[in-house]
């Protein structure tokens, strides 16, 4: 069972006067599944596809397999800085595209580095981009862990190896 099946559908229309405010800074993701996506945030993601397709070479959304997507979150400035980066590689000409959102402000709308006020915002963006382009997103960043406890590949010539966790061991 998910959050939609829990939460119920109303009535949209009566659901929508009732929670549908729009807000100047943030867009509605609630947790039976309905969205209002500011139209700042659809404007953005329409510019941000635009250079998208320009960056990585995508003539057409047949093109989805050679996408691969990668999110993941970070700390800067002894973690008084959060961030949530987006990287988008096309696999077979090795063009790279790149947005890192800044969390904890008012929107911005830049392309490459948006500001955005919460976590919620900058994933509801993230899964705009993702859908338009058909492609699934990989989650975290697991290639490069310094911890040897979490690695078996690493040795000392090393200072990463890929984190190593596997539901069959467990």
């Amino acid at each position: 069972m998910n959050n939609q099946d829990l939460a119920g559908k109303p009535d949209f229309e009566d659901f929508k006067k009732s929670i549908f405010i729009e807000r100047e800074n943030i867009c509605e993701v609630l947790p039976n599944g309905y969205t209002y996506t500011l139209n700042n945030v659809y404007d953005w993601a329409k510019e941000s596809l635009k250079k998208i397709k320009n960056e990585l070479g995508i003539s057409s959304i047949e093109l989805k397999d050679d996408i691969k997507a990668y999110m993941w979150a970070y700390r800067y400035d002894n973690g008084n800085n959060k961030y949530l980066a987006f990287d988008l590689v096309n696999i077979k000409n090795n063009f790279y595209y790149c947005i890192n959102f800044s969390i904890g402000d008012k929107h911005t709308f830049n392309i490459n580095e948006p500001t955005v006020p919460d976590v919620v915002e900058a994933i509801h963006m993230i899964g705009l981009i993702s859908t338009a382009l058909g492609i699934k997103t990989e989650i975290g960043s697991y290639s490069n862990e310094v911890n040897k406890y979490c690695t078996t590949d690493r040795d000392d010539n090393h200072k990463s190896a890929p984190l190593l966790i596997n539901i069959e061991e467990i």
